[in-house]
């Protein structure tokens, strides 16, 4: 029987070591695809799913001062919406945002009112849940008001099927709400209106910018206290 020589003994258990050391560094699991939590968020958009939308939009939208986030930003608004976005395409490759790599930037095409829509949105990766998260919503935000002039107006309530938005005091100028296209009816009396058949506008809600909608009147209507 053939015996090792304690030379090769100690090299063997020395390579024995290299190897043990070299597999406990080994590099970590890549991470999984950043597009992937864009996709899903666009996707329960077009489903009227707001629920599983507002549980990834991060905290920002929430804790905008000037826009109130939960009025429009439910299933029934989304689903009573006259369209929702549809033919959704996400960019299969996201690039680096910054020197930061842990931070991508996802862009993305969706159909809405005729119009095909180009946007990105930026995710980060969470180590604690190991998995990239949402740093931007693609809700924009929705301005209701009823002007005498270019100078004269006021911050009104209006409703869209599903809810009523009502004006506080001080009043918040914005609602958030998913893109979409709403049919939005003023809180104003009918006699007030420079356009009887005017009381009921559509408006298109994008992420780029803030929509407007104007509802012209022959004087203000008078706040209630």
């Amino acid at each position: 029987m053939q015996l090792f020589s304690k030379k090769k003994a100690l090299a063997l258990v020395a390579t024995g070591s290299v190897f043990m050391g070299l597999s406990g560094c080994s590099a970590p699991s890549a991470q999984p695809d950043p597009t992937a939590v864009v996709r899903t968020y666009l996707d329960a958009i077009a489903e009227g799913d707001a629920a599983t939308a507002t549980s990834m939009d991060p905290a920002s939208v929430a804790s905008d001062a000037d826009a109130d986030a939960e009025a429009l930003r439910t299933d029934a608004v989304l689903q009573g919406a006259v369209e929702r976005i549809t033919d959704v395409e996400v960019d299969a490759d996201a690039r680096t945002d910054g020197s930061n790599d842990d931070a991508r930037r996802v862009t993305f095409t969706y159909e809405l009112a005729g119009q095909r829509v180009s946007s990105s949105l930026a995710v980060r990766w969470d180590q604690e849940k190991g998995d990239w998260s949402l740093t931007e919503s693609v809700a924009g935000r929705l301005f209701v008001q009823a002007s005498a002039s270019a100078i004269d107006a006021e911050v009104i309530g209006y409703s869209v099927p599903g809810a009523t938005v009502t004006v506080s005091d001080p009043p918040r100028l914005f609602q958030w709400a998913y893109p979409a296209v709403y049919e939005v009816t003023p809180d104003v009396d009918a006699n007030l209106l420079s356009d009887p058949d005017a009381g009921t506008q559509t408006a298109t809600v994008s992420p780029t910018e803030d929509t407007k909608v104007d509802v012209a009147v022959t004087s203000l209507p008078t706040p209630t206290s």
